[in-house]
C-alpha cells in the first residue's frame, strides 16, 4: 500500500505538492505508484511519473521566465499596501502574515494564485510547500484549499535561514 508520505516524496522529487493535482491525476498517480510496487519496485527507486507530472514540474522549474514584468510589478504593488503583521506568538521563527479580511479578496486570491503556481517547492519539517520569493522575501500559505486560505505568511530570507528544512523556522 503506498502511504501519504511516499506519494509526497515522489511529488517533491519532481517540485510538486498535492494542490498541483486535481483529485484524479492524484488518484492516478496512486495507481501508478502501486503498479511500480506490485511489479517489485519501490516508490523511492526513481519512478518515472506520468506526463502531467513532468510538464507540471518543468513548468516550476521555468517559473520565473513565465512570469511576466507586469506580473511582479502587481505583487510589489500589493505586497507595498498590504499591512504585515508580525507573528508575536513564534517569536524563535520570526515572521509576518496578512489576513484574507484585510485586503481586497481579487488580490489576496490572486497572491496565492502566483505562489502556488510559480514558488519553489520546498520541505519544511514535514512539510512541502511552495514558497514564491521576492525582493529579499519568501512567502508562503499553509496548503488549506485556496477558498479555505486566510493567511499569507512571508520571511526574510537570510543565509542562515533559506536553507533550512528541519522544521525550526521557515
Amino acid at each position: 500500500m503506498i502511504t501519504d508520505k511516499e506519494i509526497n516524496d515522489e511529488l517533491f522529487a519532481h517540485s510538486l505538492v498535492r494542490d498541483d493535482l486535481t483529485a484524479e491525476e492524484l488518484s492516478d498517480l496512486k495507481k501508478e505508484l502501486e503498479k511500480v510496487e506490485e511489479l517489485g519496485g519501490t516508490v523511492n527507486s526513481g519512478v518515472l511519473c506520468c506526463e502531467r507530472l513532468k510538464n507540471l514540474a518543468e513548468r516550476r522549474r521555468n517559473a520565473e521566465f513565465f512570469i511576466e514584468t507586469k506580473e511582479w510589478d502587481k505583487l510589489r504593488e500589493m505586497i507595498a499596501r498590504c499591512k504585515w503583521t508580525f507573528a508575536k506568538t513564534m517569536p524563535w521563527c520570526p515572521h509576518e502574515y496578512i489576513v484574507r479580511g484585510k485586503c481586497p479578496l481579487s488580490e489576496f486570491l490572486y497572491f496565492i494564485e502566483m505562489q502556488r503556481n510559480y514558488g519553489k517547492v520546498e520541505r519544511w519539517g514535514k512539510y512541502i510547500t511552495p514558497y514564491l520569493y521576492i525582493d529579499g522575501y519568501k512567502y508562503w500559505t499553509m496548503g488549506a484549499p485556496v477558498e479555505e486560505t486566510i493567511v499569507m505568511n512571508r520571511a526574510k530570507v537570510t543565509i542562515e535561514r533559506s536553507s533550512e528544512s528541519d522544521g525550526e523556522c521557515r
